[in-house]
């Protein structure tokens, strides 16, 4: 439907050719512009606190995001957190090298660190979260557990909308049944399980000296 100058949103409207949709036209092209333009009246909005906090909101629950996650899970040589900081040595690896027993039936303990990252959005803050991690064998037999809670109250001065990160730090000393393979299993809250997996092996003893020959 052809519209007159008097209805367009636009700024030019002796260009206005048809309307597209409610509160939006189509203008002729010209020299200057190029081909035909759509053009929408652009709305004003109130740039609030209050409101940027509800947006997040919206588009969290929208994209199934207004629920704490696991931010990060990596495995390490050593993990500790301090101040809100974490601070990893080694981090990253997949492989466990473990020495061999001193003696036959001696058990090997094999140390290592767990590193977490948690996000919780705006939305959710002001709940504790049951957080666990596990270290499990490749058929879910779990060689150690460790359950705690994340506490999500909001910190005085957090502006409006921010989320909220906590950091955790686990520092294990572990005798693994076996060599093979094995995985680090976070839990946070009842949502989709975070894993990293990783492999354990022998190192095989360094064989008997041969006797010398004269």
């Amino acid at each position: 439907m052809l519209v007159g100058p008097e209805s367009s949103p636009c700024s030019n409207p002796a260009r206005v050719w048809a309307r597209a949709t409610p509160g939006s036209c189509i203008c002729r092209g010209d020299a200057r512009t190029g081909p035909i333009q759509l053009r929408r009246p652009v709305q004003p909005v109130r740039a609030t606190g209050t409101l940027t906090a509800r947006r997040r909101g919206l588009v969290q629950t929208w994209l199934g995001m207004d629920a704490p996650q696991i931010e990060n899970l990596i495995l390490a040589n050593h993990v500790e957190a301090i101040n809100g900081l974490l601070y990893i040595s080694g981090g990253g690896w997949t492989d466990h090298w473990r020495p061999s027993a001193a003696s036959a039936g001696q058990p090997v303990v094999s140390h290592l660190g767990v590193g977490v990252t948690v996000v919780v959005p705006w939305t959710a803050s002001g709940n504790i979260y049951p957080l666990k991690v596990s270290i499990e064998d490749s058929v879910g037999n779990r060689v150690a557990e460790m359950t705690t809670q994340i506490n999500s109250t909001r910190p005085p001065g957090l502006p409006t909308g921010a989320d909220i990160r906590s950091v955790l730090a686990l520092s294990l000393n572990l005798v693994f049944p076996k060599a093979g393979e094995y995985l680090v299993v976070a839990t946070l809250a009842g949502q989709p399980a975070r894993t990293v997996a990783f492999r354990v092996h022998d190192v095989a003893p360094p064989s008997p000296p041969r006797p010398a020959i004269n």
